[in-house]
């Protein structure tokens, strides 16, 4: 059906309808219907009533506005437009999930089925190098999934995000994975070994005036209200506050992370998420130099390495790629790296190929051993980018629209580092360096995945081409 065609619902067959609706929000988008996350126009389905938690710690009697503004947020408040916006902070919430280790586990995998599906959701003609959150998205998709529970769109987000769960099921065990994932803080240790910051922020913002119930208690959401005004004059105001927001929130790592066309007038709610990790590695790794990296096409470039020559590493060897994991410190947050087999003429033609149950069995499967390790030093920086499409998402009108997403990701001989951050470093024992079992050198494009081994979650994932 093409998108001069504007048929109602009853005039169409079943399998005429859900294209129709697809067309119609092209449409509605080019006239400036638009939303992010959980973003519906006005007139939508989602409900602002507060959802009680089921054994939580969160209290639906919290409302917002209760405390004024955190200190986190100040920076935010003492702009002028904080006002101009009428910005009211909610009340923090901590997570109130609720759920088993196999369930979070479960959701855990699933996160890797995101990975890859983010991985090949952009072309590398237009992001050669690209990161992604899944966890993030995962909890941002949750809880808009909860706004627009029992309809199409919640089915289609739940498909999406490869969730085994629904309901309250699903959102008490994200909401318990976001307490179990930010359990992996360290504080800085007694040799000065840097801390680890683990963070996990969602948040829900309401475009209407007069709003003032609690959070989300079962995922830890802090609401927060604006005013877009009766002819739309506070919107760049609202920008600016929430890009503030996000920007105190990821460590200074994603500023103006919402376009300068966001919100738009008939947006009327957002549902987001903004994780932020830095975390020191948990053996020495050293700087290697200036070495070649061959790029897809064939072009070399000189790029800074590190790595290590005599450290027992998980290691894997599938017949079309390698991979090794680094841990980080505390040893339950680690880096996966993937390396293609040089047969593969493009990292494009390795990642269509590549499947969830590649990545566990790299992870599950993987056994120590000691490798000459070399790969480069980079720093992704974040992109603002609309996943609605690429994950072929299918939600009825005034629901979800856009799901923006971003992410920057740097990794160096100090270890990941999402901010500035310094790094003492830490020294094995024992009487000398046994030789190498394996050398492994990232000299061609990889994949990366940052994920907590004990829950199976996907923190970071993404790309690196040598750009």
């Amino acid at each position: 059906m093409a998108c001069t065609a504007w048929p109602v619902e009853d005039q169409c067959p079943d399998t005429c309808y859900p294209r129709f609706v697809r067309c119609l929000r092209r449409v509605l988008h080019s006239l400036g219907c638009s939303s992010i996350l959980a973003l519906g126009c006005s007139g939508g389905t989602g409900s602002s009533a507060t959802e009680t938690t089921t054994g939580g710690t969160g209290s639906e009697s919290e409302t917002a506005g209760e405390t004024g503004a955190s200190a986190e947020l100040q920076i935010c408040h003492d702009l002028p437009e904080a006002a101009a916006a009428e910005w009211v902070e909610g009340e923090p919430l901590p997570a109130g999930g609720q759920s088993t280790a196999a369930r979070i586990s479960d959701a855990g995998d699933a996160s890797w089925a995101l990975a890859v599906d983010l991985l090949k959701a952009i072309p590398a003609s237009e992001a050669a190098s690209i990161a992604a959150s899944p966890a993030s998205m995962s909890i941002a998709l949750g809880m808009t999934s909860k706004r627009h529970e029992g309809t199409m769109c919640a089915s289609s987000i739940i498909e999406k995000m490869h969730a085994v769960e629904s309901g309250e099921a699903l959102h008490n065990t994200l909401g318990a994975s976001i307490i179990q994932l930010e359990s992996r803080k360290l504080a800085e240790g007694e040799d000065g070994e840097d801390p680890v910051n683990l963070s996990l922020k969602p948040s829900l913002w309401e475009l209407s005036p007069g709003v003032s119930s609690g959070g989300d208690p079962l995922y830890g959401a802090t609401r927060h209200t604006v005013n877009p005004g009766t002819s739309g004059e506070n919107l760049q105001a609202i920008r600016t506050v929430m890009n503030c927001v996000i920007e105190v929130q990821s460590q200074g790592l994603l500023p103006d992370f919402l376009p300068a066309d966001y919100p738009k007038p008939d947006t009327n709610a957002f549902d987001g998420t903004v994780a932020y990790l830095q975390a020191p590695w948990r053996y020495s790794l050293s700087t290697q130099g200036s070495k070649p990296f061959t790029r897809d096409g064939g072009a070399t470039v000189d790029l800074e390495m590190i790595g290590t020559f005599d450290q027992e590493l998980p290691y894997f060897d599938a017949p079309n790629f390698e991979a090794v994991s680094i841990p980080l410190r505390g040893g339950e947050l680690e880096v996966l790296l993937v390396l293609p087999d040089a047969s593969f003429t493009d990292l494009a033609s390795f990642t269509d190929g590549l499947t969830p149950s590649d990545l566990t069995d790299a992870t599950g499967g993987a056994a120590p051993v000691v490798v000459d390790l070399t790969f480069p030093k980079f720093k992704i920086a974040g992109e603002t980018v609309d996943y609605y499409d690429p994950l072929a998402l299918d939600c009825e009108l005034f629901t979800l629209r856009t799901v923006l997403h971003g992410a920057t990701v740097e990794i160096d001989e100090k270890g990941v580092k999402a901010a500035a951050a310094s790094f003492n470093e830490s020294w094995s024992t024992g009487t000398g360096p046994p030789p190498p079992n394996v050398t492994l050198t990232f000299d061609r494009p990889f994949l990366f995945f940052i994920y907590d081994q004990p829950t199976g979650f996907v923190l970071y994932s993404g790309r690196y081409a040598g750009d």
